[in-house]
């Protein structure tokens, strides 16, 4: 597929699915990235007619002004932060190169709009909202304003986000899902990894940097560890592997493509000379993935929780990427990719025909949240039972009532593959819930340990949501070589 084909069918996709079909709903906020494509493909005619279209949709709430849908409507599966970021950015970089196209009152309108919601919304929020990521899609939008409007006014507060959003980063470059889950009485088992989420909070601080003209150096160590996370996390083949995904409701798939728009532009960005490896396998994947004019997030039924408009809007983000053109023409490598990543939490090591990802991130879980497996190699693991009746999961209700809530969504636009695979999902979790049986691939990690390319570890066995088996510690072995690993557990 020719590169302009791509912008071509993703444009005229969007076009026809303005109104999300799944959630029922405008999803101003995606939309508003079909800009994007317009400005790639010389429509200035579509264009001009979006732009008044998101125009219209400033809502008042609160004494700030947003967009609709927004938080307005859960369906819009969004909120406000995030929409305004991205009909913010779209828009002032529209109007950067654009502006021409709009007589004097229109672009009165339109920066009248614009200036309201930078500066009664977006300055708060893209430094106060919790959760990394959110806040971090509302500071996208802080950037292209300024970067079009030059109001120095904004530069603190870019900073401030920035700044705020690394000190949130661990030392290992992982973006927590949600790092506060204490202060705001959230689930604990979402405050982990996310493969979903990693790569755009990564984008984000660096388009923001590039587009408020900040000294990337000051960010650039930080931001380099968050790409390595970013790759602890790849699979060979080309995409990630969602046994570190905490999020666990959004894919009932066995994998995912729709976050790799943000890995490429992430990516992109990086010296690291596996980064340009990994992009391209991800581009890869993207074009694997493109079907019937448009982004599927996995091959095979789509009962995954958002939908293709989120999906296919994103893939904006690919389009930004300074000689996307040229990359997308690459052909890939085939040969395997060695993976030798060492990190506190993350080992990703992988030579000729074998990879081995573990982790060792111990956090609450339950039937629809949390990190559940350590990646131990199936060879390695071992069962053991202790006949005492358990109690099904402390947090089975936050489950029940998180399953009850996507079945509605899925039922109410006739998804009855996804409703039926969300309860049964639910029902088995709960089954396997108060099973005696504790298995070392769901247990408890200690520090990893290497001497050369020898890994030492110990486990505690714990079931699949968490209960740890008393007075039980196994100690493990994996010795690497270019061939094949060996195992030791005793």
């Amino acid at each position: 597929m020719e590169f302009r084909n791509f912008l071509e069918q993703i444009a005229q996709y969007l076009d026809k699915n303005y109104y999300c079909k799944k959630h029922k709903i405008e999803h101003t906020g995606k939309n508003a990235y079909a800009l994007d494509f317009y400005m790639a493909l010389g429509d200035m005619g579509k264009a001009k007619k979006l732009v008044f279209k998101i125009i219209d949709k400033a809502k008042e709430k609160d004494g700030h002004l947003v967009f609709y849908p927004g938080i307005f409507n859960h369906y819009n599966k969004s909120n406000n932060v995030i929409d305004c970021g991205a009909i913010i950015d779209s828009l002032s970089r529209f109007l950067y190169r654009h502006k021409d196209i709009f007589d004097k009152e229109e672009l009165e309108k339109i920066e009248g709009v614009l200036d309201r919601v930078v500066n009664t919304y977006l300055v708060d929020a893209a430094v106060k909202k919790p959760i990394t990521n959110q806040r971090l899609w509302g500071l996208t939008g802080l950037a292209s304003y300024y970067h079009y409007k030059k109001d120095s006014n904004l530069l603190p507060i870019i900073k401030e986000s920035i700044e705020v959003s690394l000190k949130e980063m661990t030392d290992d470059g992982f973006f927590i899902y949600h790092p506060h889950t204490d202060q705001v009485k959230n689930f604990p088992g979402y405050g982990g990894l996310t493969t979903y989420y990693q790569s755009r909070c990564t984008a984000f601080i660096y388009y923001a940097i590039e587009k408020s003209g900040l000294d990337l150096g000051l960010y650039q160590n930080k931001l380099e560890q968050s790409i390595l996370a970013l790759l602890s996390m790849y699979k060979q083949e080309g995409y990630k592997d969602l046994n570190l995904e905490c999020k666990k409701w959004y894919w009932l798939s066995d994998y995912e493509i729709a976050s790799h728009t943000f890995d490429v532009y992430a990516l992109s960005k990086s010296t690291n000379p596996l980064a340009k490896q990994i992009l391209l396998r991800s581009l890869h994947q993207i074009k694997n993935h493109i079907k019937n004019g448009y982004l599927h997030s996995h091959a095979g039924s789509n009962h995954n929780y958002q939908c293709n408009l989120f999906w296919n809007a994103h893939l904006a983000w690919v389009t930004r990427v300074g000689d996307i053109e040229k990359l997308w023409s690459l052909n890939i490598d085939q040969e395997p990719i060695d993976f030798e990543i060492k990190l506190d939490k993350v080992v990703n090591i992988s030579h000729n025909s074998y990879q081995v990802i573990l982790n060792k991130f111990w956090q609450e879980r339950n039937y629809t949240v949390g990190i559940y497996g350590n990646g131990l190699p199936k060879e390695c693991n071992k069962k053991f039972y202790k006949f005492s009746l358990l109690k099904p999961n402390k947090n089975v209700l936050f489950s029940i009532r998180e399953t009850l809530y996507h079945c509605k969504v899925a039922l109410r636009t006739f998804h009855l593959g996804e409703f039926f695979a969300r309860l049964i999902k639910l029902s088995k979790g709960i089954f396997v819930s108060i099973m005696p049986v504790y298995q070392l691939k769901y247990g408890k990690v200690d520090n990893f340990v290497w001497d050369n390319n020898k890994l030492r570890f110990s486990i505690i066995p714990a079931t699949k949501y968490g209960r740890l088996l008393d007075n039980k510690n196994c100690k493990v072995e994996i010795l690497f070589d270019n061939q094949a690993y060996k195992i030791k557990s005793e």
